[in-house]
């Protein structure tokens, strides 16, 4: 159509441009990034050995009715007992071999407390004044997600070693 080779390279530098203007525009953070190869790889710690790390994320995915909150239960009530869950029956992480067991906090936006959660885990025979719950009644329920204030305090003064939220 008449155009040069040095007009597509020109066209070539204005779309670069205009392609780093953009990003630096839409983010304005360093599109540096870390290669895996330059990761010191440290073993995880286990709450649930080769289960349930540590300080970490951990999701439980399915249907409604496939179990997801029988299998929190009986988490947590192994944990509040300080016993080894069904996942592991033959290692228990070493600081629950005294039987003391730990804090958990068990928030469920779906079954009650007093219907559902409290029988499924005394049939799982937890230690039950160690999980700990805000019902979904109460008003401060709303203000327990990830990011709030109120549950950082809730974690500073209770000092749980498992937080599930189901679902």
């Amino acid at each position: 159509e008449g155009h040069t080779k040095e007009d597509l390279l020109q066209l070539i530098k204005t779309a670069e441009k205009e392609i780093k203007s953009k990003t630096k525009k839409t983010s304005g953070f360093s599109l540096d990034m870390v290669s895996m190869e330059d990761i010191k790889e440290k073993p995880p710690e286990w709450l649930i050995p080769n289960y349930i790390p540590k300080r970490n994320i951990t999701t439980m995915a399915g249907d409604g009715g496939s179990g997801k909150t029988t299998v929190w239960c009986e988490i947590a009530a192994s944990i509040s007992a300080g016993r080894p869950c069904f996942l592991t029956k033959e290692s228990i992480p070493e600081t629950f071999q005294h039987g003391s067991g730990e804090t958990v906090f068990f928030f469920s936006a779906e079954d009650s407390a007093e219907s559902i959660l409290k029988g499924r885990l005394r049939k799982n025979n937890a230690l039950l004044p160690n999980i700990l719950t805000i019902d979904m009644k109460d008003d401060r329920f709303q203000h327990i997600r990830f990011d709030s204030e109120f549950l950082e305090d809730l974690i500073i003064k209770h000092k749980p070693v498992l937080l599930i939220f189901d679902p």
